[in-house]
């Protein structure tokens, strides 16, 4: 999150009433560095759900974050996209976290094989 973990829980306090979606986010990234994955997770549900337009909004809102790009957000950003039959989109999105310097390895590998189904 670019600072402490109490620093990062403190704003999720300060701003749970009036930015209800920043503080959600920030839960998910705080539930991350606890590696409570379960509950990180949970930021794929709309996907998962068929609630494809959501989703995209969620991850949207998620890549403004600041240290998003530690985590795989374009990735999850393809599949909402693919899942919505969005092809070029997620083909984008894909293609913008292979590019991702501190991409995770096992995330480049599926996001490589997602990318090679599109064609």
């Amino acid at each position: 999150m670019g600072g402490s973990v109490s620093k990062a829980k403190e704003l999720e306090a300060a701003v749970r009433a009036s930015q209800p979606e920043t503080a959600r986010i920030i839960r998910v990234n705080l539930a991350a560095e606890a590696k409570r994955w379960g509950a990180m997770e949970a930021g794929r549900v709309h996907t998962k759900m068929g609630q494809a337009d959501e989703a995209i909004r969620n991850f949207e809102r998620a890549k403004t974050m600041a240290g998003a790009d530690a985590y795989p957000i374009e990735h999850r950003l393809g599949d909402a996209y693919l899942a919505k039959g969005d092809k070029a989109q997620a083909k984008a999105a894909y293609e913008r976290f292979i590019a991702n310097k501190r991409a995770n390895q096992a995330n480049l590998d599926d996001a490589r094989k997602s990318l090679a189904k599109l064609g």
